[in-house]
């Protein structure tokens, strides 16, 4: 899966989450719940006994908000997990380094031709050494000992690898 299609699911999982935070949708999910729980023979939910914070901890004069049944408890388990979910979503896509990313990978979508790069790996696969290459160090210095006329027949690899050593280290947060 490429980054471009990574950021359009997230979109898709985003609105599909951002669907699922009504409270008809929350209804559907207890009542199922609930029936799941007297199928596995499991106990009803209980509310724990409801205590105040350290004197310490509290701030104002208001007094602290309890659930009043195991449903509103629930009910706001459900809609912070919602919550969670789309804010981690959206932090980990919105990152400065990602959309650098973003930016490059458009730019430079056009000067690899994709039938040819896919076939010159192929090439490029029986001609380099039979190594394990774990890093693109690796695999930079194994593509240098090629000889240079089996290189011309691999011309989009030579484009990608030059991509990729202009390709400032700082893009890379975006894919971790």
């Amino acid at each position: 899966m490429a980054t471009v299609d990574g950021q359009k699911d997230t979109e898709l999982v985003h609105s599909v989450l951002q669907g699922m935070r009504t409270d008809q949708s929350f209804n559907a999910f207890f009542s199922v719940v609930k029936i799941k729980a007297t199928e596995q023979d499991v106990n009803e939910p209980s509310l724990r006994r409801n205590r105040r914070a350290p004197r310490k901890l509290e701030i104002g004069t208001a007094n602290p908000e309890f659930a009043t049944s195991v449903e509103d408890k629930c009910r706001q388990i459900y809609f912070e997990a919602i919550d969670l979910s789309v804010a981690k979503i959206k932090n980990r896509f919105d990152q400065p380094g990602f959309k650098a990313y973003m930016q490059m990978k458009n730019n430079y979508t056009e000067d690899i031709n994709m039938p040819n790069f896919e076939a010159q790996l192929l090439l490029l696969k029986e001609k380099m050494p039979r190594e394990e290459y774990t890093c693109f160090e690796d695999v930079y210095r194994a593509y240098r000992k090629v000889d240079s006329a089996n290189k011309l027949l691999v011309s989009e690899v030579e484009i990608l690898l030059k991509l990729i050593l202009a390709c400032p280290a700082t893009n890379a947060v975006g894919e971790r």
